[in-house]
């Protein structure tokens, strides 16, 4: 979903987006969500950052470890954890 358009979480709902969000049997990528305030501070989050110009990128990652599998997929090679 983009949500840039939108003008705030009242759009959001009068959309029927909470229809996929809080059916339980979907996973769903939303880009511009900070226009949905806090209508998805119930669900599990992962949160994907990125910036950067040109060569130089950097991608942040935050709300796996809230996910049972988060070791598994540390195990797996499909994410690193910053030691920071």
């Amino acid at each position: 979903f983009d949500l840039y358009r939108l003008s705030g979480p009242e759009e959001v709902e009068d959309l029927g987006f909470e229809e996929y969000f809080f059916s339980g049997e979907s996973v769903c990528a939303v880009e511009w969500g900070q226009v949905a305030g806090g209508l998805w501070d119930s669900l599990k989050v992962i949160r994907v950052m990125l910036a950067g110009e040109g060569e130089e990128r950097r991608i942040t990652v935050e709300g796996l470890h809230d996910f049972t599998d988060f070791g598994r997929l540390i195990q797996h090679g499909v994410c690193v954890r910053d030691a920071r």
